[in-house]
């Protein structure tokens, strides 16, 4: 990227033209304002350069070669949501101009806008297309794989779940982002069931004259049983930028859920009359002698038919140079039940760049099959780069009831086994451009909606990700 020496000729001719916008009273010139901020700029001094044409922005002093210094100063001090501004205002003092587009489109690409600045390629000349290396852009631009394992703390209730999960995303005409992805998890619920068996048995008189026995033996026991849950989810979410710093997001998700029962061999003791001889004494009227009988029952599997669930949602992002907002709804039509929720965050960016954030997401969510009572959620985060290559995140969530479906859709708890209060911490550390590692731990509070039965999960998550 250039940063100075070819706009002389424009400049001057800039100067003979008049001043630009000095306010009436303000005792500093053009030319001042041209002088200094140069001789900062040919001094690498950014961060006085920063400050300095902060205040004679400010001040009315607005056109092209400050906008272009502020914006590399800027960029040089690594605060690109900032610079970010700077360029775009350049661009309208001299559109086209390729130190300003290319300078525009790094900066979109570290505040994480990789939408926009695809976008933004699209109208690259040939030259620098070549020279950034965006003429050949591959229509894959990112892909994961990932796999995890979720242990209880109640073993006798709940088993260790398992989750893997592929994904990759690309772009449709050079502008909206697409991302698929494909998971499956599984888990096992422990409980006991109820087991009604009727058998018909043909039975003699307990003694000569005796009355017949009822011949319809009724069974009934609590068995142990598990519940082997199967999910198969597809995800999509499509990002759209939108002029003045807008994002719209939209996703959708299908579950397809399968379940199958198992019960475990048991054994049954019940009382049957007695089919022996006469007693030696005649009893009272309507008296039946029994004795106990044993039996043995195997246990069976049954396949539970299967369910599909959809989730859709929506959002629409706003980004200044320090503060990101964003506002969404979804809807959960959930095994016959529907859940909607509506969300809205604010990101707090203290640097002007993505090295470190902080933000809190609020949820309002019902479900219908529950009584409609609504509930509130929050959600606290951060986000910091500590070393070039390595990013770390935290959140906690804390719920008061209900089910909460997070990140537009995209990690979706629908069990009677709502979280209570959830802590996660990821790493993701880059080798390269190309490859990248990524791990979770969650820790989970989950507590039941029809009793008080509470657990605790722990959750350990390892994946890839490779940007062609």
């Amino acid at each position: 990227m250039h940063r100075g020496g070819k706009y002389w000729i424009v400049f001057v001719l800039f100067l003979i033209a008049a001043e630009i916008k000095a306010k009436p009273n303000d005792t500093l010139t053009t030319a001042q304002v041209e002088s200094v901020s140069l001789k900062l700029y040919n001094n690498k001094n950014w961060k006085e350069l920063v400050r300095y044409t902060d205040i004679v922005i400010d001040k009315g002093f607005d056109y092209y070669f400050i906008r272009m210094r502020a914006g590399i100063a800027n960029y040089e001090m690594e605060k690109y949501r900032k610079a970010e501004l700077h360029f775009k205002k350049a661009l309208l003092y001299n559109e086209g101009d390729e130190d300003a587009t290319s300078y525009l489109y790094y900066c979109l690409i570290f505040d994480e806008k990789y939408e926009e600045a695809r976008w933004l390629s699209k109208s690259f000349r040939e030259t620098l297309a070549k020279k950034i290396g965006t003429s050949n852009s591959p229509k894959l631009t990112y892909a994961n794989i990932e796999g995890a394992v979720k242990l209880s703390s109640n073993h006798d209730s709940i088993s260790t779940a398992n989750y893997f999960e592929v994904g990759l995303m690309h772009y449709a005409k050079n502008r909206v982002s697409l991302f698929h992805s494909f998971s499956y998890n599984s888990q096992n619920e422990f409980g006991n069931t109820e087991v009604h068996n009727d058998e018909t048995v043909h039975l003699l008189p307990a003694y000569p004259g005796a009355p017949l026995p009822d011949s319809i033996i009724k069974l009934t026991d609590t068995v142990k049983s598990s519940i082997t849950i199967k999910q198969y989810h597809y995800y999509l979410k499509a990002n759209i930028p939108l002029k003045n710093n807008f994002l719209f997001s939209m996703s959708g998700q299908w579950i397809y859920e399968k379940d199958y029962l198992k019960t475990d061999d048991y054994t049954i003791n019940y009382i049957q009359p007695t089919t022996l001889g006469p007693p030696p004494v005649v009893p009272p009227p309507d008296t039946i002698y029994a004795h106990q009988v044993t039996k043995n029952v195997p246990g069976n599997s049954n396949s539970i038919p299967a369910v599909s669930s959809f989730i859709v949602s929506s959002s629409l992002k706003k980004s200044f140079i320090y503060i990101d907002c964003s506002a969404g709804a979804l809807a959960n039509l959930n095994k016959g039940h529907n859940e909607y929720q509506f969300s809205a965050s604010l990101e707090y960016h203290p640097f002007a760049n993505n090295f470190f954030n902080i933000g809190c997401i609020g949820y309002l969510h019902w479900a219908q099959s529950f009584g409609a009572t609504n509930s509130i959620s929050y959600s606290p985060y951060l986000s910091f780069v500590p070393l070039k290559k390595l990013s770390i995140t935290a959140d906690y969530l804390h719920n008061t009831k209900g089910n909460v479906v997070e990140y537009a859709g995209y990690y979706v708890n629908n069990t009677p086994f709502f979280i209570k209060d959830k802590f996660s911490l990821g790493a993701n550390y880059h080798f390269n451009n190309k490859l990248g590692v990524y791990i979770n731990y969650g820790l989970e509070n989950r507590g039941s909606r029809y009793s008080d039965f509470t657990f605790t999960n722990n959750l350990f998550l390892i994946g890839i990700a490779i940007t062609p």
